[in-house]
């Protein structure tokens, strides 16, 4: 898995990341053992020095990513996940991480001459010019991450009907 430099990881990426090392490796709870979400809470905003927002998206990243369940009235409970599983999962989550970084990298070039047009007719002078095409990029940009989200859904609701 990537991750990303300490210092830009959120207080929930580092939190999430230090559970998930727990979980995996028999430190945290064991499997099948229900998690109390305020004893998480507490546990983790005094561990981590962080508040319960953080503790709440870690968890929810974890149950994202199948390591933890949530039902209702019981709480949080770490899943049950043999080593095929595991290995399915790091299976999937390699192929979306080369996804991304294809889609990237086709989008990168697309996007870097964008702005080297605008970069140009600043230095050109040409004020006008520049305003115009940093408005059409912005639109362009706003356009793609729209795509994106909605893609991300069609994906999602997939995923579901599996």
């Amino acid at each position: 898995m990537i991750r990303m430099d300490i210092k830009k990881r959120s207080n929930a990426q580092r939190l999430r990341d230090a559970l998930e090392d727990g979980i995996i490796n028999g430190r945290r709870p064991r499997v099948n053992a229900w998690i109390r979400r305020r004893g998480v809470a507490s546990s983790g905003c005094r561990e981590f020095g962080v508040s319960r927002t953080p503790v709440r998206e870690a968890v929810q990243q974890l149950v994202a990513s199948g390591l933890v369940t949530v039902s209702p009235k019981k709480g949080t409970c770490v899943a049950q996940v043999g080593i095929d599983e595991l290995i399915e999962m790091f299976e999937v989550m390699a192929n979306f991480e080369g996804m991304c970084g294809r889609l990237a990298a086709r989008r990168i070039c697309s996007s870097l001459d964008e702005h080297r047009e605008i970069l140009a007719a600043i230095e050109h002078g040409d004020a006008e010019r520049a305003e115009r095409l940093l408005r059409e990029h912005v639109v362009i940009q706003g356009e793609r991450f729209s795509d994106f989200v909605s893609s991300g859904r069609r994906f999602g609701a997939q995923l579901d009907a599996v």
